[in-house]
């Protein structure tokens, strides 16, 4: 084997297999030359259509590398591209229940908020008919509400895009509905004045407490909140039970019954009679 006829650049004269693998994987090392991945991967591929199978496998493995890299690249920049939506938004919280302050989502938490506040001012300082206030309403929320709906303002959220209520529901006036996490009010309930929804909670770790966990309410069919009702993260409250006013609610009800209290406990079943 002959060294006489070696060219940095071209390998050898004669297309020695061998050569041109170890020349190849000194450009694809940078060992004793300027690091070259494509100048490797064109000596492999010399090598490899002379029936080198080392370099065969360089070559495959190189190739399948820069794939990778090329769709990464493409990926990242789609992403950047192609700002976060409002339903990428709650499709993260929906997953992940956890927003990171000052995120791209954290971001847009707060866009949203800007167009709540801007309906809500509407709703608020006007008056207007009751089909007014349910186009008003069903702007905020992003659904069209049953003609059945009513509230009474004012109506306060900072959100509105992940409230859904079902048909001949009332929202008595001073109502705060903190929604991200997802509000969802079945048919025929009834909520009192001043009514306190939070689906959020911050993060404990004093260096992350702008960052905010995530959990849905959701309330049955033909139920009766009270006024000045606060109702936490995450509770299941069930069909046709009361929560009596002034009470705050931490736990899950049971369908049927009364709850009074802070925190809210069992009084007794409902009068079904």
């Amino acid at each position: 084997m002959s060294c006489n006829n070696y060219d940095p650049n071209n390998g050898y004269e004669d297309d020695d297999a061998e050569i041109n693998f170890s020349v190849g994987r000194r450009f694809l090392t940078g060992n004793g030359v300027e690091k070259d991945v494509k100048r490797a991967l064109e000596l492999f591929k010399a090598a490899a259509d002379a029936g080198h199978l080392l370099a065969k496998q360089m070559v495959e493995t190189i190739t399948k590398g820069m794939q990778n890299e090329l769709e990464n690249a493409t990926s990242q920049n789609t992403a950047a591209s192609s700002p976060m939506t409002e339903s990428d938004l709650f499709a993260v919280i929906k997953e992940k229940a956890y927003v990171e302050a000052g995120s791209e989502a954290h971001k847009l938490m707060h866009e949203i908020a800007m167009n709540a506040r801007r309906i809500t001012m509407e709703m608020n300082t006007k008056f207007h008919t009751n089909e007014e206030l349910n186009e008003l309403f069903s702007e905020l929320i992003g659904e069209k509400v049953d003609p059945s709906f009513g509230i009474f303002p004012p109506f306060y959220t900072d959100c509105g895009r992940n409230i859904h209520v079902g048909k001949n529901v009332f929202i008595n006036s001073s109502c705060h509905f903190q929604d991200q996490g997802g509000i969802y009010i079945g048919d025929g309930c009834l909520i009192g004045h001043n009514c306190m929804m939070a689906t959020i909670n911050h993060d404990e770790i004093p260096e992350k407490r702008a960052s905010m966990y995530f959990r849905p309410i959701t309330i049955g069919n033909n139920v009766w909140i009270g006024s000045n009702v606060t109702i936490c993260p995450g509770v299941v409250i069930g069909d046709g039970a009361i929560i009596a006013a002034g009470s705050v609610v931490t736990k899950d009800v049971a369908s049927e019954t009364v709850v009074a209290g802070v925190p809210a406990r069992y009084v007794r079943d409902v009068k079904v009679e």
